[in-house]
């Protein structure tokens, strides 16, 4: 027996005496030989290592004789064990030293030696060598090690190296009909690389025989059938299993390791050593690979692999896109005018420049297998095309000279790519179309032309480019000029277009004039939503990572790679389509209802006439921005226009001219009537205040035992104690180096009203002093108002004009308007401290808290937009504009409406384009349903027909596709909201409508809006 650390002998539970570490250490796999064994003081490892070790003998266990340097263990079976291997039935545990077989078996006493491990199956497994051929007949590939007595160590081994050969059909065993001796084939799986035997069947009847010598492939036909991919179809000499293929497949297009990457791994995986003395099989596995990934593509379309397979074919189409016949409403037909662009097509184009293939030595017969199938375009189709058409002349641009309208360098054999993505982030059929030099609209044209014939039923396009001011300017007459020659296209029947609105994507158009930054924007036009019109450019961002790789491919390998990795995107959108869409609509639910508050708050304090007056102006605009044939005469209300400034009392004192004695003399009498005014307020006060403040003194002292410090006056010790923490920033009074100017405004900040907000706690009367300073506070809010509103527009003067003259002029003003601006911020900020003294609460809705992120102007001026502001609100300080009423001045007046109408047209915009954006998710969520249970449907069918055929096969993979988008539609319903349903257009289903300011709901689509009460 085995002693522990105090010298005492110990026994497992069922007696069996405790073997060294070395049989644990061969029974799990430790392959350190000389690690010492490890003592634990009554430990529970020994316990269980003891306990599992018994259990999976059931007897005794001898420690072993042998030297640890001289191999594994000799051990003698127990009780009813036999060394006979023919019934053995779990190699998991039977094969960890000696073999378990059921009782009735003949018990035998011998020993032997296990000198197989296998690194694949459970526990790490142990077997002798009749064991290992038994159990990995069907695991050939498994990572074997087998003991070298005379190295001492564990080396690598696989099957074949104990003469297995791979045999098909005859239960695995050779076929009697066999002439030809077993040839040795390289077979490429996921642990490595292995050379082994192979015997084909040649027996006539064989099941695959009358179609291997229809096609002459009959060796191949049987690896496929085995389970194995062939690296050549006559005679192969290599094979890749299944598992290996898509193992690639997934690590290439989520991980981007390339080809030749994973079979290096693959290579180290087998020898790390030496990887040259491994096979070199990386040309046949990029070839097997690709056919790999074109099979694959078939059975997803449910096409049968052949050449010129029919366009568009093997496509993954995105779900939520309006798809005529499969997913959109009955009688949608039938839609109100502007609500028809819930059925349009929305989509992006854009070119990539980095998608270019390099000019070097290509084998010109390698073709597409895709070959116009799937998302690039018809070769043969835009050859004749640019025969026949060729480039667009270069023209002159009224907008900036964009790189994409040839003003640029290119190089390559192909200099990039140009393609449509739908806003969901999925590539439209047949739309990527090969760059030549620059991003001529001639390839946008066809590229439009191919992936919207699909989609030609419908009414309305929804088309995003970021060059779209120029392009759209001559494209019907270009599309004139294809249709004369699309009889000779195979994949294109018609260039009559629906209804083409075009804008610019929100990221591109900041580039363009001013002019186009309106009347391109998508955040103006009508119909648009939340759209940005940067799709192409997401999509490029995931695309790009493979461009260093597939600019070295030759043609139809590029086009093939390209194309497995969009449609493996488009899968992968198809999949979280209903988590995406729900995410949005409630984001979109939540900023309709903050904006639709929003331009409440705005139109509050306007008066009607000029709302009224602003909205037909308004519908009139929507009604005509859609043409582009119409922007030139229009006008853009979406901008202020006009001079602008304003002076205050504390500002014109600051500001006046000191040698000027007429502006000395005004400035003079506004600060007399100032303090005119001071006067007669101070009467008030002694009449009022004082008599109320006086009384509250006397009840203090008579009922407080001890007062506090500074009775009555209020100090810091009472803030604190009523939870009011005063504003630290001070403002900074300058001297002006004017006596008099000097002395006036000294007169101005001596004037001093001791308030009830000045007093203790204990003795404030607040009512009359709170509406006091909630007066004061609405001053100083329109006083920052106006302020900002002058010192953004100086701003956008100075952009305006030129010359160090101007723009020193103009930041001598801009220097004023921000000091007064900063003094109206720190009169506000002190009298907010007041009136939390007076009770009012921190959170008040009125008066809030400012900060210097609330100081910033709403946008007046295209110049001043950023990307990204049309999913805020604006600042709550441009929620009151009752200020616009209260100034006398008429010019002020007139200059702060200037300001306020740009205003409230980009916040009627913004609700707009929200409420839309509502619009379109509902109809994309009905529109997700429906495709899914259309496809579900579709396969459904597909799969009995195969059933009635006798083609069990195809039956089993149809009803497999329907599964997966029955569970596509199970997710969809338990997410979307209940108002979206698969009821028809006729039934009643809720819609949101715009109208007037605010959101209705109720009314069908066919139903006309009603007027809000």
């Amino acid at each position: 027996m085995a002693s522990n650390s105090r010298g005492k002998k110990r026994k497992t539970d069922n007696g069996a005496t405790w073997a060294s570490d070395e049989v644990l250490g061969s029974m799990y796999g430790w392959d350190g030989q000389n690690v010492k064994p490890t003592r634990f003081r009554g430990g529970i490892k020994s316990r269980l290592g003891r306990r599992a070790l018994a259990h999976a003998h059931g007897g005794t266990v001898q420690p072993s004789q042998t030297p640890l340097r001289e191999g594994p263990q000799r051990m003698t079976p127990g009780r009813g064990e036999t060394s006979d291997h023919s019934d053995m039935s779990s190699p998991g545990l039977s094969g960890q030293d000696d073999h378990s077989s059921p009782a009735s078996a003949k018990p035998a006493n011998r020993t032997y030696t296990c000198r197989w491990r296998c690194l694949d199956c459970l526990g790490r497994a142990h077997f002798c060598g009749a064991c290992v051929s038994k159990y990995h007949r069907l695991n050939p590939f498994h990572r074997l090690l087998r003991w070298n007595p005379g190295l001492g160590y564990w080396e690598k081994r696989a099957m074949a190296d104990h003469g297995h050969v791979l045999c098909y059909g005859h239960g695995k065993q050779m076929c009697p009909e066999r002439t030809s001796p077993p040839r040795e084939l390289v077979i490429v799986h996921a642990g490595g690389v292995t050379q082994i035997k192979v015997a084909f069947c040649e027996c006539k009847r064989a099941a695959l025989r009358q179609l291997a010598a229809k096609y002459d492939r009959e060796e191949a036909l049987q690896l496929i059938d085995m389970g194995l991919y062939p690296g050549s179809w006559q005679q192969p000499r290599t094979a890749f299993t299944q598992d290996v293929l898509r193992s690639a497949n997934l690590l290439t297009l989520q991980g981007g390791i390339s080809t030749q990457d994973f079979y290096t791994y693959l290579k180290r995986t087998t020898n790390n050593v030496a990887p040259d003395l491994v096979p070199d099989r990386y040309r046949e596995m990029m070839r097997s690979q690709r056919e790999y990934d074109f099979l694959r593509a078939c059975k997803r379309a449910g096409v049968h692999p052949t050449r010129n397979l029919a366009p568009r074919s093997l496509v993954v189409s995105c779900p939520a896109c309006p798809q005529p016949g499969k997913n959109m409403q009955l009688g949608w037909e039938t839609r109100r005018p502007d609500l028809q662009y819930m059925d349009a097509l929305f989509y992006s184009v854009d070119g990539n420049f980095r998608q270019k293939q390099r000019e070097k030595p290509m084998d010109y017969n390698d073709i597409p297998l895709t070959e116009g199938a799937a998302y690039f375009v018809d070769a043969g189709d835009l050859s004749v095309y640019m025969r026949k058409i060729g480039p667009a002349p270069k023209v002159d641009t009224t907008c900036h000279k964009f790189a994409s309208m040839g003003y640029g360098g290119y190089t390559g054999k192909v200099t990039g790519t140009v393609a449509l993505t739908c806003r969901h982030l999925c590539m439209l059929p047949s739309s990527v179309v090969d760059l030549i030099g620059d991003e001529n609209q001639a390839y946008v044209d066809f590229c439009v032309v191919s992936g919207v014939q699909p989609y030609m039923s419908l009414q309305l396009i929804k088309h995003f480019y970021d060059i779209n001011c120029q392009y759209m300017v001559h494209f019907r007459s270009r599309l004139d000029r294809f249709q004369k020659i699309v009889d000779e296209l195979r994949t294109i029947s018609s260039t009559a277009l629906p209804e083409v609105q075009g804008a610019v994507g929100k990221l591109h158009v900041n580039g363009h004039i001013p002019f186009c930054r309106i009347f391109q924007s998508p955040n103006f036009v009508p119909g648009c939503g939340r759209e940005d019109g940067e799709g192409s450019e997401r999509m490029w961002f995931l695309t790009n990572p493979m461009a260093s790789r597939t600019q070295e491919m030759t043609t139809g390998h590029r086009h093939d790679t390209i194309t497995h990795h969009i449609s493996d995107l488009n899968v992968r959108q198809v999949h979280k389509m209903p988590q995406v869409l729900v995410k949005k609509w409630q984001l979109a639910t939540k900023n309709l209802a903050a904006a639709t508050r929003y331009l409440e708050k705005v139109e509050k304090d306007i008066p009607e006439e000029d709302l009224e007056a602003w909205r037909d102006e308004e519908a009139e605009w929507l009604a005509l921005v859609t043409d582009m044939a119409n922007h030139k005469d229009m006008s853009n209300p979406y901008s202020a226009t006009g001079t602008e400034g304003k002076e205050d009392l504390r500002g014109s004192i600051r500001n006046v001219d000191r040698s000027k004695r007429k502006q000395r003399a005004a400035i003079t009498k506004k600060v007399d009537n100032f303090l005119l005014e001071v006067d007669l307020a101070m009467q008030d006060y002694d009449r009022h205040v004082t008599p109320s403040v006086t009384e509250a003194y006397e009840a203090a002292r008579a009922c407080q035992e001890v007062q506090a410090k500074n009775l009555p006056w209020r100090d810091a010790e009472d803030d604190r104690a009523s939870g009011i923490v005063p504003d630290t920033e001070k403002a900074v009074e300058e001297p002006l180096d004017d006596d008099h100017l000097d002395s006036l405004l000294a007169s101005v900040n001596e004037v001093v009203l001791c308030l009830p907000s000045l007093y203790h706690s204990s003795l404030r009367d607040t009512q009359i002093e709170r509406r006091i300073r909630e007066g004061q506070a609405n001053d100083a809010l329109d006083n920052l108002r106006t302020h900002l509103a002058a010192r953004y527009s100086l701003r956008d003067l100075r952009a305006q004009g030129k010359g160090p003259k101007h723009g020193k002029k103009v930041r001598a003003l801009a220097q004023v308007e921000t000091k007064i601006g900063t003094e109206a911020k720190q009169e506000y900020r002190r009298l907010r401290v007041l009136l939390r003294v007076l009770g009012m609460a921190e959170d008040d809705d009125k008066y809030k808290v400012l900060r210097d992120d609330d100081l910033k102007h709403f946008v007046a001026v295209t110049e001043q937009y950023e990307l990204g502001s049309g999913s805020k609100t604006g600042s709550w300080l441009w929620g009151d504009f009752t200020f616009v009423n209260k100034q006398g001045n008429k010019e002020v007046h007139e200059f702060l409406m200037r300001k306020l109408k740009p205003h409230w047209f980009r916040s009627r915009a913004n609700m707009t384009r929200w409420a839309e954006e509502v619009n379109l998710k509902q109809e994309e969520m009905y529109r997700t349903l429906q495709m899914f249970r259309y496809e579900m449907t579709r396969w459904d069918a597909e799969g009995e027909a195969e059933d009635e055929a006798g083609r069990a096969g195809y039956a089993a993979c149809a009803r497999k596709q329907a599964h997966r988008y029955k569970l596509l539609l199970d997710r969809a319903r338990a997410l979307f909201p209940s108002e979206v349903n698969l009821a028809p257009l006729g039934e009643q289903r809720r819609m949101w409508h715009f109208q007037g300011i605010g959101i209705t709901s109720g009314a069908t689509d066919s139903q006309a809006p009603q007027t809000p009460d």
